[in-house]
């Protein structure tokens, strides 16, 4: 029989000793409204008490809702809330399949899982390898939430926390650059959520481009430090880096068959998967690249594929760097920034651009014209050299000529 419900009632009720629960359904007020069909009290043996609704769906389906605990609700809340639900019941609503919709959707960790399955293998094998590091910072940070709940004040509060708690600027635009193209994709290709990415309008970290070289002075140091460095696994790949002007992925995802040692030439071919503009990049190797690799070929175990086969990601290069800088007292130095000292070498002795783009593997000339100042300088000082000496202001130097001319 209806009753209607108050908080003395659901604090007092005695629970049932002879079935397992029992609903105590709400009856209309004394002028017969502030009521909705359905809503009651639910006490069980063991004495909980909750909130419910029934009720019916478009189809005809019988559907049992649960507003919650009496205490965390009181009954005119939980009335309120009843009303609510009536009136989402009677627009062809369903609550009950709403709610178990929402239990059952897909988190950011499957987001990232399904990013790092579907996505990751179609990009080259250096994007994959810095794409899962920063998926994994998404998926620390926010991996429980659900991936339609996700807001741009959330991913500001995250690129936040990694731009001024961590320290780390750009890092935090690479965050935010990886979340929204996974964001892209669950809207647009896995229907994970509406269409809405929550990085847009997220204003990024101003970032400037680094030209950051070492001078004559602090390359003596460096190769002073490398020679004196305890494990010499790490100081071949800072000199192979150095010596090559290839990208860091590029050296630890090396494997003995891109290279041909010849005496009297060399080459390193990269395959596509692990270049920048996805296609294979063959590069000439110098007498001292060649010396090097020879020897570290001498030294390998037997079947051995990878020329670095125990370095498994760049990150584990930080920690050898930062100590070999400690000992050769060079600051400010990234591990990308041998590959800028490897181009401002060339570009000063007067490299034409395109030979060092292609040399860089460039896809664009634009990308090599940072070092344009230097094959100037390279251009002024050829000139004032000339200058001098076709004016008679200095000596023309002295050539000597094979056996075979004179």
């Amino acid at each position: 029989m209806p009753r209607r419900l108050t908080d003395e009632f659901c604090r007092t009720v005695v629970p049932p000793t002879d079935k397992h629960s029992v609903i105590h359904y709400d009856a209309p007020g004394p002028r017969g409204n502030n009521y909705t069909a359905g809503f009651g009290l639910r006490v069980t043996e063991a004495g909980a008490r909750s909130f419910i609704l029934n009720y019916r769906t478009k189809e005809g389906t019988g559907r049992r809702y649960t507003i919650g605990s009496y205490g965390t609700w009181t009954v005119s809340a939980a009335r309120e809330e009843a009303k609510k639900l009536r009136r989402e019941v009677d627009s062809s609503g369903d609550p009950v399949k709403q709610a178990r919709e929402e239990r059952h959707a897909p988190t950011v960790k499957d987001l990232c899982e399904k990013f790092r399955t579907e996505h990751l293998p179609t990009r080259r094998f250096s994007v994959q390898r810095d794409y899962r590091s920063l998926t994994k910072v998404i998926e620390d940070e926010i991996g429980n939430r659900k991936v339609a709940g996700i807001s741009l004040d959330d991913m500001e509060k995250l690129h936040r926390k990694l731009t001024i708690e961590n320290g780390t600027p750009y890092r935090a635009n690479r965050v935010v650059g990886v979340a929204s193209k996974m964001f892209s994709l669950a809207i647009v290709k896995w229907k994970m959520r509406p269409e809405s990415n929550p990085c847009r309008g997220l204003e990024r970290n101003p970032e400037s481009k680094r030209e950051r070289y070492l001078s004559k002075e602090e390359l003596q140091r460096l190769l002073d430090a490398l020679a004196a460095y305890d494990n010499q696994k790490y100081a071949n790949v800072f000199r192979l880096l150095l010596l090559t002007g290839a990208r860091a992925g590029e050296v630890i995802s090396a494997t003995w068959s891109q290279f041909r040692l010849e005496k009297s030439g060399g080459t390193w071919t990269k395959p596509a998967s692990h270049t920048k503009v996805k296609k294979d990049h063959s590069i000439p190797l110098s007498a001292p690249a060649r010396k090097l690799l020879a020897d570290m070929y001498a030294e390998r175990e037997e079947g051995e594929a990878r020329v670095f086969p125990r370095i498994p990601e760049v990150t584990k290069l930080h920690p050898h760097w930062s100590r070999i800088l400690g000992a050769a007292k060079i600051a400010n130095l990234r591990i990308h920034d041998l590959r800028h000292s490897y181009a401002s070498t060339l570009a000063s002795g007067g490299v034409p651009l395109l030979t060092i783009g292609k040399l860089l593997g460039h896809a664009q000339i634009a990308t090599t014209q940072r070092y344009a100042h230097l094959i100037d300088d390279a251009l002024t000082k050829a000139t004032e050299t000339a200058g001098a000496i076709l004016s008679g202001r200095k000596k023309a130097p002295v050539v000597p000529l094979r056996r075979g001319w004179q």
